[in-house]
């Protein structure tokens, strides 16, 4: 008979604050329509009680945990973290905009005024019959200093709030900002915003594109997958919770999760720096269309999504930290066989926990406190697996 046996080093009491709703904190930028902010809150874990690794660690493991559970060895170490963290390209100190042109560069300003340029010309060509008086005739070709400028009036928009696209262009008095007047034309501001575009549509195959809900700005993930994953490498700790960016608008995977602090829009899975919130990678939620990645085809949804996202931080000592929605004890053994420490949230509704006979029921009432602000948690260092022959 073969049973999974996982070692625990620690117990712990994990506090969970509602922070608005959200199950993590931090905060990142992406980049124009792409111009959204994820507000990404970290999940933050309070250690309230611990067992202290003495002579009779042993002892007071088997009087809280159940023997299942307990390892007949010494308990051993948390994996050595071999990583190198910090900032991969050189940034001047408190320069903001250095900071932002590392993931809005050159390239990606060069390869939106191109596709948008490209669009403009797919669609007159498409439309002969457009009126003499369109606007659409006095167009001219964008550069990428152009759409620099655009980017920044969007962001500059998002602070300075207005009714109307026309009122940031007006010379009422009232309303003046003359700023946007002298940064470019209200004709051209419009023409832009029509025929901003990201990706070629004739190249758009529904047999070989892989993200096909996702194809239209497919380009611009791929620019922000790169350089989130290469311009800074996270410390030790990091974690993976899924979190919802805000939307509005009409969508056929939007999600409506009312725990969430923006409520409605699109749901995203991120890995994040514990300690800064720093979103190191990120997967795009579209319901059945989902593209989780190629490395892990045959593992169940849950774990693959661990696993794919971590993928490139396995074998360097990295502790995951998870909730309950994502445990179980293959990927518990996946992550360790590769060097990798997990803290995760577990109980007896785990379906894939029940064979190994966890159940909340083990602990005394003394460390079982129910309700939904506090949940015990166990720090998993190792799956083993005991053969006993009958």
């Amino acid at each position: 008979m073969t049973s999974y046996r996982p070692a625990v080093d620690t117990v712990v009491l994990v506090e969970l604050h509602p922070l608005d709703g959200s199950s993590c904190h931090a905060t990142q930028h992406v980049l124009v329509t792409v111009l959204n902010v994820f507000k990404i809150q970290m999940l933050r874990l309070v250690k309230v009680t611990s067992i202290q690794k003495t002579s009779d660690n042993e002892t007071l493991l088997q009087q809280t945990v159940p023997s299942e559970f307990v390892r007949a060895s010494s308990v051993r170490i948390q994996y050595l973290f071999s990583g190198n963290s910090g900032t991969v390209v050189p940034l001047k100190q408190n320069d903001v905009m250095s900071c932002f042109m590392c993931f809005v560069d050159d390239a990606l300003c060069t390869m939106i005024a191109e596709q948008t340029n490209l669009y403009a010309e797919q669609f007159i060509a498409s439309h002969p019959n457009l009126a003499a008086c369109s606007r659409v005739h006095s167009r001219q070709n964008t550069t990428r200093d152009e759409v620099k400028t655009l980017i920044g009036m969007l962001v500059l928009q998002g602070i300075l709030h207005k009714a109307d696209h026309k009122m940031y262009f007006s010379k009422r008095e009232s309303v003046d900002t003359p700023f946007f007047r002298k940064a470019m034309s209200e004709k051209q501001f419009h023409l832009l915003l029509k025929f901003l575009h990201f990706a070629d549509n004739t190249s758009y195959d529904p047999l070989v594109t892989i993200s096909r809900k996702l194809f239209k700005i497919h380009p611009i993930m791929e620019h922000l997958w790169r350089k989130f994953r290469s311009v800074y490498m996270p410390e030790r700790n990091i974690t993976i919770d899924k979190s919802l960016l805000l939307w509005k608008g009409w969508l056929g995977w939007k999600q409506y999760i009312p725990s969430k602090r923006s409520r409605s829009g699109i749901k995203l899975f991120n890995l994040c720096e514990s300690g800064s919130g720093y979103v190191w990678d990120f997967i795009v939620y579209t319901r059945k269309g989902t593209n989780y990645g190629s490395h892990y085809p045959d593992e169940k949804i849950t774990s693959r999504i661990v696993l794919e996202l971590a993928h490139n931080l396995l074998g360097k000592g990295h502790c995951i930290y998870l909730d309950i929605w994502y445990t179980s004890t293959d990927l518990v053994d996946k992550l360790t066989s590769n060097n990798t420490d997990v803290v995760s949230t577990m109980c007896s509704v785990n379906a894939d926990m029940k064979h190994t006979k966890w159940s909340c029921k083990n602990f005394s009432k003394a460390d079982m406190i129910k309700g939904t602000e506090k949940i015990i948690a166990v720090l998993l260092t190792e799956c083993t697996i005991n053969h006993t022959e009958n």
